[in-house]
């Protein structure tokens, strides 16, 4: 694994089709799966892999803009502001696992997955996983289906994931 002070940077044979969980080949910037029914997956101008299909991420940027999900959306731009308020008005009970404590508590070379990361990264070592692209997120993709082979992640985090 590439770490850099922010983001992580996978190589691409560190992924796997979310569908099938087959291996993938880069061709032309895409990442494809021999099913042609799964992929291709697309970058964006960060270099990060589209792992959800188009018409579920259009589904997934609907849903976001309704409701109280786009009072969420608008200040999630502005990560610091969005978390002093959710804090506020949306306490989680903690008994002492925070996530950067388990993240220290693990080894150096532990893989760890933070599922629903949202704007912020809670640790530099963390793989931020969102459905949506936020600026701290290292892949994009859905928690019901990960570009990551069977048993190649030591850890998992995921803080109000599951609302």
């Amino acid at each position: 694994m590439e770490y850099t002070a922010k983001t992580f940077r996978p190589k691409i044979e560190q992924f796997c089709c979310p569908g099938c969980h087959g291996t993938l080949d880069e061709k032309g910037g895409e990442l494809c799966c021999g099913n042609i029914a799964h992929g291709p997956f697309l970058k964006d101008q960060e270099g990060r892999f589209y792992f959800v299909p188009l018409p579920d991420l259009s589904r997934f940027k609907e849903d976001h803009w309704k409701g109280v999900n786009i009072i969420k959306s608008v200040f999630k731009k502005y990560p610091r502001l969005y978390y002093l308020l959710w804090h506020i008005f949306c306490p989680v009970l903690l008994s002492g696992l925070r996530p950067k404590n388990i993240v220290n508590s693990l080894p150096e070379s532990a893989i760890i997955l933070n599922l629903g990361s949202g704007p912020r990264r809670i640790h530099p070592r963390a793989i931020n996983v969102d459905i949506f692209p936020f600026s701290e997120v290292d892949v994009i993709a859905s928690a019901a289906e990960l570009p990551f082979p069977n048993n190649s992640v030591d850890a998992v985090l995921s803080e109000s994931l599951l609302e």
